[in-house]
């Protein structure tokens, strides 16, 4: 029975191990793209804190007759549904500063993570009365509480001095971007055959319909004029032609 307790012992404190060994992995990267000098340097520290409880397990789990575990654990992130994903990459959701404060909540439930995986293997050395791994144990935990205490007070205040400014600088130059780059309104290739068509009727002469009115054009309205003024011409010789007329009555 206590063989097989400790057994199963071993067992969670390889989990707590490969836990570390994706976090050592993730802290690398982050130090790498951070764009916030201060976290950088807290992400190295805390770099250093892993290695060194790296260093700590495999020891527990040696003297336990296991085998320290070379995996890496899956991290307990909150991934955002696909949906989501797309939605925030086809707006462009994806600048510096908003990957640095979702990597930073990130951070934040990892070591909420590794605080309560500490924790219970503490309880269960305690209840298994190995003494030995209780100090180790502890000091993972503390470097781990410290870790997640500073996230959880200076996240908050990161968020509002330097990251929020950021995003809003960053989303205004987009906007203004999109706008500059946004095409103004177009006459298309259709509607200027049309209007060429147009004007060459205006040009030679025509009657067309826009709307369900009839236009007249220059040579219709020409025409018009033209019999205007002939009717104009032909009223004005009537009478000269009857004036004729009633003096040939009158000499007849």
């Amino acid at each position: 029975m206590t063989h097989h307790l400790n057994d199963k012992f071993v067992f969670y404190l390889n989990i707590a191990l490969a836990a570390e060994n994706s976090a050592l992995e993730r802290l690398q990267s982050r130090i790498q793209q951070t764009i916030l000098e201060d976290a950088k340097q807290q992400l190295q520290h805390h770099l250093e804190e892993t290695i060194e409880q790296q260093d700590r397990l495999r020891e527990i789990i040696t003297k336990l007759g296991g085998a320290p575990t070379q995996e890496k654990a899956k991290l307990p992130i909150a991934s955002p549904p696909e949906s989501i994903v797309k939605t925030m990459e086809n707006t462009m959701m994806t600048s510096a500063a908003e990957r640095e404060l979702k990597e930073s909540i990130q951070d934040t439930i990892i070591e909420n993570a590794e605080v309560t995986g500490y924790t219970m293997l503490i309880q269960m050395a305690v209840k298994m009365n190995v003494a030995d791994a209780i100090p180790s144990l502890r000091q993972n935990l503390n470097e781990e509480e410290e870790m997640f205490g500073w996230l959880r007070a200076n996240a908050p205040a990161i968020f509002v001095a330097k990251l929020w400014p950021q995003i809003e600088r960053e989303s205004s130059s987009l906007n203004l971007e999109l706008s500059s780059s946004s095409p103004t309104p177009a006459t298309t290739q259709d509607q200027q055959q049309e209007e060429e068509e147009e004007d060459e009727k205006f040009k030679g002469g025509s009657t067309t319909r826009h709307g369900g009115h009839l236009t007249v054009t220059t040579e219709a309205v020409s025409d018009r004029a033209n019999i205007t003024a002939d009717t104009i011409a032909e009223g004005k010789r009537d009478p000269k032609r009857h004036k004729t007329t009633r003096k040939k009555g009158k000499g007849q």
